[in-house]
């Protein structure tokens, strides 16, 4: 199975969303490399700004709310920074079995798939809806306790290539590819590769 395999191996907030498309034309390459704790301490932050915002906006305190959406739009799109959070919460929803978060990361490519997906041992899946199709599957399997462990972020434009090794808690180990895109809004993931790690 799947499962088996991979377990071995507002108007008043417009002028935020402009400034954030501009650092989105002016975005240079960046490289980075984080441990476990410090990609999970940006997405804990990004949380905490989402949730401020949400309440800024509740309460009509729309100064308050475009500073917060003025600095989520910075942190989601502060290339390694909102890349590695987003691949945190990968291996998050991977590890808790979470398909709704799991399906929620991922690029929806509708009719023209964009989006790859290959679990170790099987070919590549195409297209949003085959792939949650895949999840769902390994997701039926017994629960896996996953983490990425030397996790290096590349980040091109609205692209980032993140590259890591996954380590199983039972035993056993994977490296992995994860291809993001940045869809305006959030890091979306377009690609996942596991392989085996012989060394």
């Amino acid at each position: 199975s799947r499962a088996h395999a991979h377990g071995l191996e507002s108007s008043k907030l417009a002028g935020a969303d402009t400034r954030a498309r501009q650092r989105r034309r002016t975005m240079n390459i960046k490289c980075a490399e984080c441990s476990d704790s410090e990609a999970e301490g940006q997405l804990s932050n990004l949380k905490s700004l989402q949730a401020q915002l949400a309440a800024a906006v509740s309460g009509e305190d729309y100064a308050t709310a475009a500073s917060l959406r003025d600095q989520l739009a910075s942190l989601e799109f502060d290339g390694e920074l909102g890349a590695l959070a987003a691949n945190a919460e990968f291996y998050r929803a991977f590890a808790s079995q979470d398909l709704t978060a799991m399906q929620e990361l991922w690029l929806d490519d509708g009719e023209l798939p964009r989006v790859a997906c290959a679990h170790p041992g099987y070919p590549p899946i195409y297209g949003c809806e085959e792939v949650m199709d895949s999840w769902k599957q390994v997701f039926q399997g017994a629960q896996i306790k996953i983490s990425a462990k030397q996790v290096r972020c590349h980040v091109l434009g609205a692209m980032a290539r993140i590259t890591c090794t996954e380590e199983i808690e039972s035993g056993g180990q994977t490296v992995a590819v994860n291809i993001f895109e940045w869809d305006g809004e959030r890091w979306r993931m377009v690609l996942h590769y596991a392989g085996p790690c012989l060394v």
